[in-house]
């Protein structure tokens, strides 16, 4: 799913780069933003969500001041990096609870939580379900069938 939303947001800059390649007006700089620098991020913190990750070393993988970072890439993505990266685990969560029989502990632990507990408490937040019931629930939708 990320990698597919990666593509598509290359493909929109691409995009943008030919139009203002033919003469269109150039965008206003406070629109001007290191979208390419961010699709390689994104897939960076993809590929290292057990990782634990901080707000300056992300800042600094695209080379700007941690407040610029935060600012810019809020504004490209409608989120904090912080919410977008928690996102991210939570998914990958919820993927390894479908895919899976790992125990929480694991799950949490792979995804970059601190424990069960923490992860628990998101995902129900999230999700608006437990893990486990989740879990449940997907394992049944799939016996039925």
């Amino acid at each position: 799913l990320w990698r597919a939303a990666l593509q598509l947001l290359r493909l929109i800059d691409l995009t943008i780069e030919a139009w203002e390649a033919e003469g269109a007006p150039p965008r206003p700089k406070g629109l001007d933003l290191p979208s390419g620098r961010f699709i390689e991020l994104v897939s960076y913190m993809e590929s290292h969500l057990s990782n634990e990750l901080s707000m300056s070393e992300l800042a600094d993988r695209v080379g700007v001041h941690p407040h610029s970072f935060s600012q810019a890439f809020r504004r490209y993505y409608g989120c904090t990096p912080g919410q977008f990266l928690r996102d991210m685990r939570l998914r990958r969560a919820q993927a390894l609870l479908t895919s899976t029989d790992d125990p929480l502990d694991s799950i949490a632990t792979a995804c970059g939580f601190a424990d069960a507990v923490h992860l628990s408490h998101l995902f129900k937040k999230h999700f608006g379900s437990s893990p486990g019931k989740w879990r449940r629930s997907v394992f049944q939708t799939r016996n039925r069938s």
